[in-house]
């Protein structure tokens, strides 16, 4: 099956990576998305691969970079931001 987009949420440190398990409960509604989760901080990051494993994509993006943000929505062009 292809991909059609991606979902990103935003999951800067622990707390709101945990959060991101309801945001993955989207896949029913998108089964051709990728969740895609940003994370600025190696904590977030780390919670991530313990929920999710391979599962997601995961990347760092610092939200204080216009040129890093510009360069995200640009390369991977998500359908949805949470």
């Amino acid at each position: 099956m292809r991909q059609a987009g991606h979902l990103a949420a935003r999951s800067v440190g622990w707390g709101d990576t945990r959060f991101t398990k309801s945001v993955a409960r989207l896949r029913t509604s998108f089964p051709n998305h990728q969740i895609l989760l940003t994370h600025t901080t190696p904590t977030g990051r780390n919670a991530g691969e313990q929920l999710y494993g391979d599962s997601v994509l995961r990347v760092y993006l610092p939200y204080d970079y216009p040129f890093a943000i510009n360069r995200f929505l640009s390369h991977f062009r998500p359908q949805l931001g949470i």
